[in-house]
C-alpha cells in the first residue's frame, strides 16, 4: 500500500461496524482490527453491495475461512478472499480464494 491510493476498509463480524477511507500508510496502521464473536460475513457482503462507493474497486476480504455461505451476486466487481484456515462457500457470484499462514 502506498500513499495516493484509497482503500475503504469496512469492518465485520457478524455485523457491519465501522468503514475507514484509507488515503496514507500510517491511516492504515490504525485500523482496528479484531473479532467479537462468530463471523457472519453476509452484513458486509450485503452493506457493501448496496453502497456505491463501496461496490465500485475490486473486493478482498480477510477471514479464517469459517463464516455463512456468501452469496456474491450484488458484487459487481472482483473478489479476493484470503483466509487462513479453508475456503469460503459461496452460492452466487465468484471469487479467486487464497489460504494463507497455518491456520492458527
Amino acid at each position: 500500500f502506498r500513499d495516493g491510493y484509497e482503500l475503504m476498509v469496512v469492518g465485520a463480524d457478524t455485523q457491519v461496524g465501522q468503514v475507514f477511507k484509507i488515503t496514507r500508510k500510517e491511516q492504515l496502521k490504525r485500523v482496528p482490527f479484531h473479532g467479537g464473536g462468530g463471523t457472519v460475513l453476509t452484513p458486509a457482503i450485503q452493506h457493501i453491495a448496496n453502497t456505491q462507493a463501496l461496490n465500485r474497486n475490486p473486493l478482498v476480504v480477510l477471514t479464517y475461512g469459517d463464516t455463512d455461505t456468501l452469496d456474491l451476486s450484488g458484487i459487481k466487481t472482483k473478489v479476493l478472499i484470503l483466509s487462513t484456515r479453508r475456503e469460503c462457500d459461496i452460492i452466487n457470484g465468484t471469487a479467486k480464494q487464497i489460504i494463507i499462514g497455518d491456520g492458527v
